[in-house]
């Protein structure tokens, strides 16, 4: 084995395989059962992807959580809810700080944000899909209930049974 250790304020890990090794570091590292891993889809299919599925192994045998977003959007509010995240304007801080690492007293919390959009900003498909058909559904039926509306009008007309006094 090739990797290095080099101890610091934090340890890092040198190597040409290290990036198969995360989940042993992680172990290394004392982290067992005690880990909260969240990912995006940009974070796997960049270079880390050998990482994301050496901390996937390792997270699904010891992380008490693991939340995975590889294939969808969420939103900020929903992953907030789940780390200690203390600032004032946490969707802000999240947006300028896209890997955030957190510990408290009974866990540790890997967050990764590969992509942002904020409020505003136009949302991603895959996330607008359900409001946008909401919205198709409901101007269905209000095209329809006015054409019911329209033509109860006009049978009413037909039959004399509305009289026009002008």
């Amino acid at each position: 084995m090739n990797t290095r250790k080099i101890q610091m304020p934090r340890e890092v890990y040198i190597g040409p395989d290290v990036i198969y090794e995360t989940g042993e570091i992680c172990m290394d590292l004392h982290l067992d059962n005690k880990v909260l891993v969240l990912t995006g889809p940009n974070t796997y299919d960049i270079a880390a992807k050998h990482a994301i599925e050496s901390l996937e192994k390792y997270s699904l045998q010891n992380a008490v959580k693991y939340e995975y977003f590889y294939d969808k959007w969420v939103s900020v509010t929903d992953v907030l809810d789940m780390i200690p995240l203390k600032v004032e304007a946490p969707e802000e801080y999240v947006n300028k700080h896209r890997q955030v690492e957190l510990k408290d007293t009974a866990y540790y919390y890997f967050l990764n944000v590969s992509d942002y959009r904020g409020v505003g900003e136009e949302k991603p498909y895959e996330f607008a899909r359900s409001e946008v058909k909401d919205l198709l559904v409901n101007q269905k039926r209000v095209s329809f209930m006015e054409q019911v509306k329209n033509d109860l009008y006009q049978q009413a007309v037909s039959k004399k049974k509305i009289i026009y006094n002008y």
